[in-house]
């Protein structure tokens, strides 16, 4: 283990034979052969780990291995053959290859490998080849059930971060995506992938907020990393099946259906790949505000007040990074009457497809809010039910930017309740550690409400926690509450107030005789 400069780790065994050492100190010779049981590994630039039942060789220069049967995790085998050779133990070239069948060759994690991650079951020929500093890895395989490959595009700290769909005009430009530069020197891959539909593969476009392409499909993909770190790809992946989860404002996520026939393309930098994705994303609804039911037998009609299946339709187009955006609605004939649904629907979508704003706000509002609106009444839309929903959207936006200012800050806002024709009011916390975490204080608010004295206004809810033992289990604890209850409520709408103090233990136990 100690030379291979940390490419393998976990090295042990036990091993009998015969060795016999001879040359000199600065050039030793060892040759001979020892029969190795329950011997393991693992290969850190992999992350997998191999066990092992056999012969190895030495001669002069030379570590190798016959026919050698390496057992993954998983208990399949590959037939391995070549070896490690040497100059006295010093300059160490590997030289070895693998027939592999169903068998793991990649275990990594976004920590591991910026790159690409996942895990790879494969089957072919697998080789590696330079010195240890140096090593030239290279397969030509096709992949089995269980693999599973992510390939980061960017990644973002912020909350900034664009999302592909903006329910906006198009004459406000989105920034362009930059990708983050990795780097990765010593180790040079070359890879044949023969991906069939039983892998799934995945584009991350942000990990924190699940913006992510992923599907089972099929293609012929070569993926080269030089000794530089550039990563380069080739080959056409088709998708059959897939989901693309959008996130709006971070905040909302509805995951689309990627459509078969959709497939993106690279032709070196993965991060130059073009799109051709269409997805879908269906929710049944009511027709009823798209429709002319003017008449009182229509109001009557039960056709009119059915839901029935409504797809957004987004079409990606172009470069991986900033693509062409188009979005559509799709309500099929086969999927409601046609007398007397039909005409409504076709003069509806005749006219969303002839006005974009209104095909973007009508698809916002199907992806958002879970409906359709009245054509041209969106300024009209019930505040409740718009202030709701923004309000959420809204609020975990300030949660999350506030509280990435201190990691010992705690701030929620919740707008959500906010209604425009009430005195309703704006609800915070505030909470902040200190003392590594062991003195905790909080403050909580109802900004805006009628029934709090200036006094209740000012002071607010509060509490302050203190963790006497390290590990939590005494801790002391002062507070004070705005409370209401029946009998107060019936006297006045006012809000009374209650200050307390505790000690709290709190201790885990599966007996009686753990407590006691």
């Amino acid at each position: 283990e100690p030379f291979t400069q940390g490419e393998v780790s976990k090295l042990g065994g036990k091993a009998k034979g015969f060795l016999r050492l001879t040359g000199s100190l600065g050039s030793p010779v060892l040759k001979g052969s020892i029969s190795v049981k329950n011997g393991r590994f693992t290969y850190e630039y992999l992350k997998t780990t191999y066990r092992f039942n056999d012969k190895i060789y030495f001669s002069d220069g030379e570590i190798i291995v016959k026919n050698f049967k390496l057992i993954d995790e998983n208990d399949n085998i590959a037939v391995v053959k070549g070896g490690v050779f040497h100059d006295g133990f010093k300059d160490f070239i590997i030289d070895m290859k693998a027939d592999m069948k169903t068998f793991k060759v990649l275990n990594t994690t976004a920590k591991d490998n910026s790159l690409f991650y996942g895990t790879a079951v494969v089957s072919g020929g697998f080789g590696i080849f330079g010195p240890i500093d140096n090593l030239n890895i290279s397969a030509t395989v096709q992949t089995n059930r269980g693999t599973k490959i992510s390939i980061p595009i960017s990644s973002s700290n912020t909350i900034g971060k664009d999302d592909y769909i903006t329910f906006v005009s198009k004459t406000i430009q989105q920034k362009e995506k930059k990708p983050i530069k990795r780097s990765l020197s010593g180790v040079k891959l070359d890879f044949n992938l023969d991906i069939t539909n039983d892998a799934l593969c995945r584009i991350i476009f942000d990990e924190r907020t699940g913006d992510i392409i992923e599907g089972y499909g099929a293609g012929k993909i070569k993926m080269e990393v030089d000794t530089k770190g550039d990563f380069s790809m080739f080959g056409d992946y088709q998708v059959q099946k897939g989901s693309y989860n959008f996130t709006f404002l971070n905040v909302v996520r509805k995951s689309f259906a990627v459509l078969p026939g959709s497939h993106i393309t690279w032709s070196g930098s993965p991060y130059e790949a073009l799109l051709d994705i269409k997805a879908s994303f269906r929710k049944n609804t009511s027709l009823l505000p798209i429709l002319n039911t003017s008449s009182a037998s229509d109001a009557n009609n039960p056709a009119y007040f059915r839901k029935y299946p409504v797809a957004v339709i987004l079409n990606l187009t172009g470069n991986l990074l900033l693509p062409e955006i188009k979005l559509g609605i799709d309500i099929k004939e086969e999927d409601y009457p046609k007398d007397p649904v039909f005409l409504g629907v076709m003069g509806f979508l005749s006219r969303v497809r002839s006005d974009e704003q209104e095909l973007m706000r009508q698809a916002g509002s199907i992806i958002i809010l879970g409906k359709l609106q009245p054509e041209g009444t969106f300024s009209n839309v019930q505040a409740s039910s718009v202030a709701g929903s923004m309000g959420e959207l809204i609020s975990g936006l300030l949660n999350q930017w506030l509280s990435e200012v201190d990691t010992n800050l705690e701030i929620d806002v919740n707008i959500s309740d906010i209604d425009p024709d009430a005195n309703t009011s704006v609800q915070t916390r505030i909470g902040y550690a200190l003392l590594d975490g062991r003195l905790r204080a909080s403050r909580s608010d109802n900004f805006g409400n009628p029934n709090q004295s200036a006094a209740q206004s000012l002071l607010g809810e509060w509490m302050l926690e203190y963790w006497i033992s390290k590990d939590g289990t005494w801790r002391i604890k002062m507070y004070n509450r705005n409370t209401q209850n029946a009998l107060n409520n019936s006297i006045s709408t006012a809000t009374n107030t209650m200050a307390g103090f505790s000690l709290l233990h709190t201790a885990s136990f599966n007996s009686l005789k753990e407590l006691f």
